[in-house]
């Protein structure tokens, strides 16, 4: 995609230089190489672009221990208050209401001698 640099204007592309226009559109819009663009910004001493790879990056940490993951669970799980611990709850408590039965005496008596035969 080699282009011709002797008819670029200056004031054009330094103006899309200072746009922070991405390098491909710079070549596309220029009809030159990204090695053209380069030189370019070399000759006319153009000022330095925000360039990506040159970002400070944070320090990487190790990542912690199972201990470590354990220890800082309690911790926190320490802190909750018992609201907060039913809604992180996996498996939710649900309110049970149980049913009265009134049994007659006949099958209270039938009951206790079917229990009386079951062998536990």
């Amino acid at each position: 995609m080699k282009g011709c640099t002797a008819t670029i204007s200056v004031a054009a592309f330094r103006a899309d230089w200072l746009t922070h226009m991405p390098m491909r559109a710079l070549c596309e819009r220029w009809t030159i190489s990204r090695d053209q663009v380069i030189r370019l910004k070399h000759v006319w001493h153009l000022p330095p672009r925000h360039d990506r790879r040159l970002r400070a990056k944070p320090v990487r940490q190790r990542d912690p221990t199972p201990r470590e993951i354990e220890q800082t669970k309690k911790e926190i799980q320490a802190t909750w208050s018992e609201e907060v611990r039913e809604d992180r709850r996996v498996i939710k408590s649900q309110p049970v209401t149980l049913k009265r039965i009134e049994m007659t005496d006949e099958a209270l008596d039938a009951f206790e001698d079917q229990a009386g035969e079951v062998q536990w």
